[in-house]
């Protein structure tokens, strides 16, 4: 635009419509000042500021949406930021369902996150002197690894599979581990995994589950805090703990190994701590308090193996079991032989038994896109073979027998 016809329009800007002129700003024709020094009227002005703060902040919506949907493409963000952006309506359901239409998403991953936004997290807080008694007559199922190893997640996998199988006996030993474990079995079943447990909350729940002989056999199931062992020598709720457990129960003492996090060298892991270092102390620990005399199996089981399969034995064609055994075995020697030498001078001759588990795909950190239920089927598999069944007998109520 020429010197005059610029000119012009600044001595007629008074009869342009806000519309008009915050297009010609936006197109660099003119300036805010420029207009000011033509005398453009106060409201116009203030309007006209207000019209170009609108536009300027559609623009940035625009883009802030743009690269939403890119996170949410390559899975770059975390399903507690979508559900932030839910909650304060940066984004709404519908864009969600959009981006399901143009499959940015999948449809069950919109539902997850449908279901999310309409019920809150739940993680019992429960300190060790807050659980329930365990009840004697069951077999207790420890379930130990450091913070963000995934027990709560395995558990979740190893309840519903039982549940999904008509395995899942009713229990009402213990009112809120089975409210507990509703929970976990409705939020997995909408593909939501389990919150993060609060720092040094334990985890406590009673459930029967029907083996393949038609038994009943009763756990005591307890996920215990990883906090509870990152400090093992001198933390007093290690004290606490192993008097909470001390039973006449017998047990199996599963380690739930983040293989992930020991391959990232726990770079992007809530625990600092080498599960290769710390492990086999917890285990000296369960030892010297003279629990795995009451101990028939030790399980090491290599948690989210699928995520490092690809990278460590993407050229393998041997089987998940064999590979997590000489992962076991290259990465965390030292477990192992300790399991072994404890098992000598033990007078319970436990087994010890390595697994690989996944849970399946898992997409925005807690968003089960599919759920894999052979490891699952396994492992529950061997803790019902690892474990009391009940039997009704003429006379008697209930008869414990060892299973093996």
């Amino acid at each position: 635009m020429n010197p005059i016809e610029k000119r012009n329009l600044l001595m007629v800007c008074n009869t342009l419509e806000i519309s008009a002129l915050t297009q010609l700003v936006n197109s660099n024709v003119l300036t805010i000042e420029e207009l000011e020094e033509a005398n453009l009227s106060n409201d116009k002005i203030v309007n006209l500021k207000l019209s170009l703060d609108k536009k300027e902040n559609e623009e940035k919506s625009k883009d802030k949406f743009k690269d939403l949907k890119e996170r949410l493409r390559t899975k770059k963000i975390k399903a507690s930021e979508i559900v932030r952006l839910l909650k304060s309506n940066e984004i709404t359901l519908e864009d969600l369902e959009e981006f399901k239409d143009e499959r940015v998403i999948t449809s069950r991953v919109f539902k997850a996150l449908k279901y999310r936004i309409n019920n809150s997290e739940f993680t019992p807080f429960q300190s060790i002197d807050d659980l329930h008694p365990m009840e004697e007559g069951r077999t207790d199922v420890y379930f130990v690894g450091v913070p963000g190893s995934g027990k709560s997640t395995m558990l979740s996998g190893i309840l519903n599979y039982a549940f999904k199988n008509g395995l899942s006996l009713t229990d009402t030993y213990h009112n809120e581990g089975a409210k507990f474990q509703t929970k976990l079995l409705q939020d997995f079943g909408n593909g939501v995994l389990p919150a993060a447990t609060a720092s040094g909350s334990y985890n406590y729940i009673a459930t029967s589950i029907l083996g393949e002989d038609e038994k009943r056999h009763p756990f005591n199931i307890v996920d215990v805090p990883g906090e509870v062992f990152n400090k093992i020598h001198d933390n007093p709720e290690v004290e606490s703990f192993l008097h909470y457990i001390h039973n006449t129960n017998r047990k199996i003492l599963a380690f739930v190994i983040d293989s992930l996090a020991h391959e990232d060298g726990y770079s992007n892991s809530t625990n600092a701590y080498d599960q290769a270092i710390i492990y086999p102390n917890i285990l000296q620990m369960f030892s010297r308090a003279g629990v795995l005399e009451q101990v028939d199996a030790i399980y090491l089981i290599v948690n989210k193996f699928d995520a490092i399969h690809d990278s460590i034995y993407s050229e393998d064609s041997r089987s998940f079991h064999e590979l997590a055994d000489e992962y076991l075995n290259d990465q965390f020697k030292a477990l192992l032989v300790n399991c072994i030498e404890t098992r000598k001078d033990s007078k319970s001759e436990f087994s010890i038994k390595v697994f690989p588990y996944s849970i399946g795909d898992v997409v925005y950190e807690t968003i089960l896109s599919r759920f894999n239920e052979d490891f699952s089927k396994v492992l529950l598999r061997e803790i019902i073979n690892d474990s009391f069944y009940v039997s009704e007998s003429k006379g008697v109520n209930k008869i414990f027998k060892l299973k093996k």
